[in-house]
């Protein structure tokens, strides 16, 4: 009897321990899901928050696909050309004297777009040859810095100053556009 006893006595505590470590290590199980779950929950907020601002700024990419065009599209001179588009303004100019000055990433206030924001556009900068910038003719005066508002206006287009004159009387009225450049959108 003292022996069952004993037995009872140690199946019970060995019973207890067991239960114990059960205890602990559901109270552990619990402490890791109930984490999870927080954490889950704070990436789902992140994630509606980025949602969110990637619907609010829909209207953008799609105006920025419409109006700028895509660097895919642009192969060779000729096709700069095409992209300063400045028969669309009333300006003529010849696509034979078009050179490129340069060509590089558009940067805002000197930050790097790409690196910032993800933008991913370059700007192509155009001169002409034997002129410090792209030279334009108009019928008119009038219609010559009319259409040279008008370019100024476009977004896909970059415009510094510009020189206002003519070769004699009898000539057209002509402009030199310095800092001219059109901006195209790198398809990622």
């Amino acid at each position: 009897m003292i022996e069952q006893l004993r037995n009872t006595k140690l199946l019970i505590g060995g019973s207890l321990v067991i239960a114990g470590l059960l205890v602990m290590d559901g109270h552990q199980t619990y402490q890791s899901i109930s984490a999870k779950t927080e954490q889950q929950a704070r990436i789902t907020v992140q994630l509606n928050r980025w949602k969110a601002a990637m619907r609010s700024m829909q209207p953008t990419i799609a105006d920025w696909e419409k109006n700028i065009q895509s660097a895919d599209q642009v192969k060779d001179l000729l096709s700069v050309y095409r992209a300063l588009n400045l028969e669309s303004a009333g300006l003529a100019s010849s696509p034979d004297v078009l050179l490129l000055s340069k060509i590089e990433r558009l940067a805002f206030e000197g930050s790097d777009l790409h690196a910032t924001i993800d933008l991913h556009a370059t700007i192509v900068w155009a001169t002409s040859a034997g002129k410090p910038g792209v030279m334009v003719t108009a019928p008119s005066y009038s219609q010559l810095i009319e259409g040279i508002n008008q370019l100024a206006a476009r977004r896909d287009i970059k415009l510094g100053s510009v020189i206002i004159g003519s070769e004699d009387e009898h000539s057209a009225p002509q402009a030199v556009l310095l800092g001219l450049g059109v901006i195209l959108r790198d398809n990622k």
